[in-house]
C-alpha cells in the first residue's frame, strides 16, 4: 500500500496502472464530449461504454478514495449520454445510463460535492429536483 503525500490517496493497486486508468477515463470523457458536439453519436456511445468500463475497474478497486477523482469524468459521461438522442440508444445504453447515474450520485456523496450531481439529476427529473430544492430552500431559517 502506498500513500501519496500530496493528496493522501490510498494507492493499493499499482500506482502507475491506476494513474493510467484515471488518465484514460478523463481522456475518454473528453472525447465523448467532442463526439457529442460534432453529433457523432455512434462514437459518443462507444466512448461512454469504454469510459464506463474503465470507471468500473477503478470503482471496484477503491471507490471511497477515488470518488473525488471519478465524479467529474462520470458526470461528463452522463451528460454526453443525455445529449445523445434516444433513437440512438439500445437496451445497453439505458442500463449504462442508470448505472452511470447511480455511480455519479455515490461519488458525489462520498466526495461531499453533490452540487454537480444535482445539476445532472435536474436534467433527469427536472420537476422532482426543482421541487425538492425549493422545499429545502423554503425550510431554511432566514439569515
Amino acid at each position: 500500500t502506498h500513500l501519496d503525500p500530496k493528496n493522501q490517496v490510498n494507492w493499493t493497486k499499482d500506482r502507475s496502472n491506476q494513474l493510467a486508468a484515471l488518465t484514460s477515463l478523463h481522456r475518454t470523457a473528453l472525447v465523448s464530449t467532442v463526439a457529442c458536439g460534432i453529433q457523432n453519436y455512434e462514437l459518443t456511445l462507444r466512448c461512454v461504454k469504454i469510459g464506463y468500463e474503465v470507471a468500473l475497474e477503478l470503482i471496484r478497486f477503491d471507490f471511497v478514495h477515488l470518488a473525488s477523482y471519478l465524479e467529474s469524468p462520470l458526470i461528463v459521461l452522463v451528460l454526453a449520454l443525455q445529449n445523445t438522442p434516444k433513437r440512438h440508444w439500445g437496451v445497453l445504453e439505458h442500463k449504462l445510463y442508470t448505472k452511470l447515474l447511480s455511480h455519479t450520485a455515490k461519488a458525489g456523496a462520498m466526495s461531499r460535492n453533490i452540487s454537480p450531481v444535482i445539476t445532472v439529476l435536474n436534467n433527469f427529473y427536472p420537476e422532482v429536483v426543482s421541487t425538492d430544492a425549493a422545499e429545502v430552500s423554503a425550510s431554511r431559517p432566514p439569515e
